[in-house]
């Protein structure tokens, strides 16, 4: 109230004429700093009046009171919180739940990176760095610092054509372990594999990722391929899909297929198209030995086995890219296809003889002559004839056998299960063996004439590859035991000799100086593919440090010089110095936290903050205790694809004055 009393008297002529006068309480004015936005009356509040305040600064934030009110008592309501005041962006370290902050500092500026750890068995929660950052009136960790317990994680439910077991859980810590198994056109690790077992590893990643694919083939790129069948629009195809194809000029498909299949091995046959000029050497029966000579190829079983149908040896012919004439080798204890009875015919059968099966030949001459014998029983390998085949059905001449073996040879006479009277046959020797004696034998009534044939491995004429020695080769071809005496050219007086010994020359005095492959240090090792402990003038030898972070001091190439010595000393390896914490970036900051100390070779990327371009990096490399790298953040303004943009003025809606700019 205004006026001193608070009553009035009722007189007799009424009420006196002191009337009380009424006003509004008010509150005492409020002193704010000047960085202090206030909006309201401050200074001659009254009761129900609202001050608000905030910063004048963006960089600032709002302590204590953000909003007061004048109560009817005349006194301010809200300043329980502080006096109004605005501070500088600062950020506390934060209290990490199953994590820390290492170290003592106190606070952090705006844009500072916060570098905390977990404790075992937690992880960051988020792999992005966590920024002080101002948000309205505060400042706060963005994202939040936060540790989860390390668990590896399956997508429920599974995607087509996966299946897990357990197969309602989600969630697996380190050590356990889950089954992925794949439908039937579906793979997983390998594409011949589908079902496998993966295993929760303690970075919270699984040791095989848990997902099938389907089996998938896309158009090849052989050479050879004149034609693909199109499947417009995807040409990639599916498990069991064909396509047919055609193959250039020159090649045809193998094994004669029509249309090529899509397999968990790719595209079958492999490969799709093959060379018709030659045939392959490489794909025979592993118990086979073959050897060429000329456009033949001879032939032999291994020791325990047998061709199946004839003697001991064989020849073949390339047909169209195939060998005409190759034969299958079967087990010595079993017995070949019926032989060919002269004057007769043999029909195969077999027996039921003591609860076993037994195969047999029945006989059946020709007219005129008569069998010694009814069948002919198989007995370990061979069919117990009894005497030869010509003895089966009587004849009047005398005929022999097959020829005789003669080690490293074969026979190039064109085979034959008989050779009557007077037949003859002539032996060949393997490549870079000679014969010895008569190459021609001859079959005289009913036997071959006395074999006095060898094949014997000579030496080839001596070659001077390396053009150090002075000799006289008058010869193609050295037995063993002859001699050729050379002279160095390189070491005067030094006089040698080479003695052919069993197809290759020995010579004991080296006329090129070598050098010798150095012993290694611990740390040290050799990255050249060494094959002897000597290398010869011009060879290399590279080394390198077996421990990652030890880096090499010294040439880590040697070469081997004309005088026998290597070009430069061994190198030698030591520990690479470690770095410090990356140096800062001016308007940027690193991806990720750092630490203290970094190891040889370590990479840190760098990220320029809003608004501004890298040029160069964007990493740093640790190298020997340096950081190298260069990189620098410039104002996208300094860039030529900004300079190009166009803004526009928008006012705000709500009101005429305010406004921003927009690129259009």
């Amino acid at each position: 109230m205004v006026s001193r009393t608070n009553f009035r008297r009722c007189m007799a002529e009424g009420w006196d004429g002191v009337v009380p006068v009424c006003e509004a309480q008010q509150c005492p004015s409020i002193n704010v700093p000047k960085d202090v936005n206030v909006m309201g009356d401050a200074e001659e509040a009254t009761f129900g009046n609202v001050v608000r305040f905030s910063c004048k600064s963006n960089n600032h934030i709002m302590k204590g009171a953000r909003e007061i009110y004048c109560d009817e008592n005349g006194d301010w309501k809200g300043l329980e919180a502080g006096n109004p005041k605005c501070e500088v962006v600062k950020c506390e370290p934060p209290r990490i739940e199953n994590g820390f902050v290492p170290g003592d500092i106190k606070e952090y500026n705006e844009r500072d990176i916060l570098n905390f750890e977990c404790n075992p068995q937690y992880k960051r929660a988020q792999d992005l760095p966590s920024i002080c950052t101002k948000t309205r009136d505060r400042a706060e960790w963005i994202p939040t610092p936060e540790c989860q317990e390390i668990k590896c994680e399956l997508t429920l439910p599974p995607l087509q054509g996966t299946t897990y077991e357990p197969a309602h859980r989600s969630r697996f810590s380190p050590g356990e372990k889950v089954t992925v198994t794949c439908e039937e056109r579906y793979w997983i690790g390998t594409t011949r594999t589908r079902s496998v077992e993966t295993t929760c590893k303690k970075d919270g990643q699984w040791s095989v990722r848990p997902v099938c694919q389907e089996v998938t083939c896309s158009r090849p790129q052989d050479r050879p391929l004149s034609y693909w069948e199109r499947s417009w629009p995807d040409e990639t195809k599916k498990l069991g899909d064909t396509v047919w194809y055609t193959c250039r000029s020159g090649y045809k498909k193998k094994d004669d297929v029509t249309r090529a299949t899509c397999t968990r091995d790719g595209w079958e046959p492999n490969p799709l198209c093959q060379a018709i000029t030659g045939c392959p050497t490489t794909s025979f029966d592993r118990r086979l030995k073959v050897w060429l000579h000329g456009d033949k190829l001879y032939f032999r079983c291994e020791d325990g086995y047998k061709p199946l149908t004839k003697g001991w040896w064989g020849e073949a012919t390339c047909v169209d890219g195939v060998w005409s004439g190759v034969e299958n080798c079967i087990e010595e204890q079993k017995c070949r296809e019926a032989p060919e009875i002269p004057n007769g015919e043999g029909t195969l059968g077999s027996t039921e003889r003591h609860g076993q099966t037994q195969d047999m030949i029945f006989i059946h001459c020709n007219e005129g002559y008569s069998a010694e014998i009814e069948e002919i029983t198989c007995r370990d390998g061979r069919w117990d004839l009894n005497g030869s085949l010509d003895d089966i059905c009587k004849s009047n001449q005398g005929n022999c056998s097959l020829p005789p073996k003669v080690k490293n040879a074969v026979i190039t006479t064109r085979y034959r299960k008989q050779y009557p009277s007077g037949a003859e046959v002539t032996y060949q020797c393997r490549d870079k063996y000679t014969i010895e004696g008569n190459a021609t034998i001859k079959c005289t009534a009913g036997k071959w004439k006395e074999l006095n044939i060898q094949c014997i491995l000579y030496c080839e004429k001596l070659v001077d590859e390396s053009q150090t020695m002075d000799f006289t080769a008058e010869k193609e071809k050295y037995m063993t035991g002859e001699i050729i005496e050379y002279q160095c050219k390189n070491r005067e007086g030094i006089i040698g000799n080479a003695t052919c010994q069993h197809g290759k020359w020995d010579k004991p005095i080296e006329c090129e100086e070598k050098c010798r492959v150095p012993e290694t240090p611990a740390a040290l090792t050799i990255t050249t593919d060494v094959t002897d402990d000597q290398m010869k003038k011009g060879q290399h030898l590279t080394f390198a440090c077996k421990n990652s972070n030890h880096i090499i001091k010294g040439n880590a190439t040697l070469e081997c010089l004309e005088n026998g010595q290597w070009s430069n000393p061994l190198p030698i390896c030591r520990a690479a110095k470690q770095c410090r914490t990356p140096p800062r970036l001016s308007d940027g900051r690193t991806k990720t936290w750092t630490r203290n100390t970094y190891r040889h070779n370590e990479k840190v990327e760098y990220v320029c903050d809003r608004d501004y371009g890298m040029e160069g990096g964007p990493f740093k490399t640790c190298v020997d205790g340096d950081w190298v790298g260069e990189m620098r953040c410039r104002s996208e303004l300094h860039f030529p694809f900004v300079a190009h943009k166009v803004f526009k003025y928008v006012l705000s809606k709500q009101t005429a004055s305010g406004g921003t700019l927009e690129p259009v």
